[in-house]
């Protein structure tokens, strides 16, 4: 377990440049701090890196299976995102899949 300070994860946000790794915070921020009620921000595209497991880690608390079962496009992305394909395959029913 982690526990998340808003105040700071804010702080960071405000003063930090646009970017792919500011995008996929904003994202998971939604999950990790934000009230249910809160907007969404469109999912970013992934980086190839590792902050993408911030997307993954949100994907899955948002219930976007869909996107976690697809195969990785690279051993760095497999690593990252083959804990979080195999929760989604099991919540969504296949574990056959999700046991190979």
């Amino acid at each position: 377990m982690f526990l998340v300070r808003p105040e700071d994860v804010n702080a960071v946000l405000a003063a930090a440049q646009p970017g792919p790794a500011i995008d996929a915070l904003r994202y998971a921020k939604t999950v990790m701090i934000d009230p249910a009620d809160a907007p969404t921000p469109a999912r970013p595209s992934l980086t190839g890196g590792p902050i993408d497991a911030l997307l993954y880690a949100a994907d899955y608390a948002m219930g976007h299976l869909r996107e976690l079962t697809e195969a990785a496009g690279s051993p760095w992305v497999e690593a990252l995102s083959g804990q979080w394909r195999i929760a989604a395959l099991r919540a969504a029913g296949h574990t056959q899949r999700a046991s190979s």
